[in-house]
């Protein structure tokens, strides 16, 4: 195990090197003062909090929006070239809500695409807060988030 951590940080570190070395990293502005690594990592290591207190539905967003007001208020927000993808998606989500009729066919809707929206935040924001957020911390999030998952889905098979 230890092994693949080791793997899996060298590929993030060579990423991070060749992304700076093609000048794609850079900020606009060298002064700009980092972000802060809460609000992801309040996602990911209180993941098992946030599912106790029932909030699986509306903290993700509302983390989304802090991310995003940071970002904003921060500015020089750097871009992710692959995140043209995520655009995409967004796009053709909010294209689909055309096919809409009933109100709660709305609702549903709504809460899909927040998903996406979300997914693209804590992205562009982990990308932006790299200064902040290790890569050994993220993993650890991730590591925490992933077991959360896999004890509580065993439960829900063994307990219904």
């Amino acid at each position: 195990m230890p092994n693949t951590v080791t793997a899996a940080l060298t590929i993030l570190k060579k990423a991070d090197i060749e992304t700076m070395s093609a000048g794609r990293g850079l900020p606009n502005n060298q002064n700009a003062p980092a972000l802060p690594a809460w609000p992801l990592l309040t996602l990911l290591y209180g993941f098992p909090i946030i599912w106790a207190l029932g909030l699986l539905q509306i903290a993700p967003i509302i983390l989304a929006f802090v991310m995003l007001g940071y970002m904003l208020v921060r500015g020089s927000v750097r871009i992710y070239p692959a995140l043209w993808v995520w655009g995409a998606l967004t796009f053709w989500v909010v294209v689909c809500a055309v096919s809409l009729v009933e109100p709660t066919d709305l609702i549903a809707w709504g809460f899909r695409f927040s998903g996406v929206f979300c997914a693209g935040v804590f992205t562009l924001y982990y990308f932006n807060a790299r200064a902040a957020i290790t890569p050994d911390r993220l993993l650890g999030g991730l590591v925490t988030l992933w077991v959360t998952l896999v004890i509580l889905g065993w439960g829900g098979v063994l307990f219904p």
